[in-house]
């Protein structure tokens, strides 16, 4: 057999195994914006079910927004979900505290199934005035909070609970304890964790001693 041959034969193998391989292939997974588009389109039909199936996909797929959650709650309400449209509406809330088509939402069913919103401590309150995709900028001495993503690169993340922080600024706890403890995280290079503590200015009674 010569070179040649061989070669075409090769090839011919490769060219009939082709179709199986690309079967065999995860197919590419839809984006965001054609599965919102898809449970609008369920959800105008009357098909709530796949509407609240579609949306509960995106949530778990991190791709959401407080409309999209918003939504979510009033597609499971309609399939008989009270109480995943309650939890819908509240993540919705969280990211948009101003809609007041959610707020209305989560009264109307809490009075139709009779149940009372949850009492919340002063911090949690407090914690949900701001939406939770607000931006806090830091230049020089100049502070200013964003609602829209000024554009400018990330130095830091932090995640902690508006109780944690107040204590942090009020002198009570110190950011070492709160960093141990796990109530604190911060992300970012070693030289950005360093500075943090430094760009947020604590209260002016912070360092007024407590009693022991």
């Amino acid at each position: 057999m010569n070179t040649n041959t061989r070669f075409l034969r090769i090839a011919a193998a490769l060219w009939l195994l082709a179709p199986t391989v690309a079967s065999a292939l995860p197919a590419a997974s839809p984006s965001p914006d054609s599965q919102f588009r898809k449970a609008g389109g369920a959800y105008s039909d009357g098909d709530f079910a796949e509407a609240a199936y579609a949306l509960r996909e995106l949530a778990n797929e991190r791709h959401f927004s407080g409309g999209a959650l918003h939504n979510l709650g009033n597609a499971e309400w309609k399939v008989g979900r009270a109480g995943y449209a309650v939890l819908a509406w509240e993540r919705a809330r969280s990211l948009n505290p101003f809609s007041r088509n959610t707020e209305a939402n989560l009264r109307f069913a809490r009075h139709s199934a009779r149940v009372e919103a949850p009492t919340l401590s002063w911090h949690e309150r407090y914690s949900t005035l701001l939406p939770g995709d607000w931006w806090l900028v830091i230049a020089n001495d100049s502070v200013d909070l964003c609602d829209f993503d000024p554009g400018d690169p990330v130095a830091a993340t932090m995640e902690t609970d508006l109780r944690t922080l107040t204590q942090i600024w009020r002198g009570d706890l110190s950011w070492q304890k709160a960093l141990h403890s796990g109530g604190l995280l911060l992300h970012g290079s070693p030289q950005a964790r360093r500075v943090v503590p430094r760009w947020l200015k604590l209260s002016a009674f912070a360092k007024v001693p407590r009693p022991a």
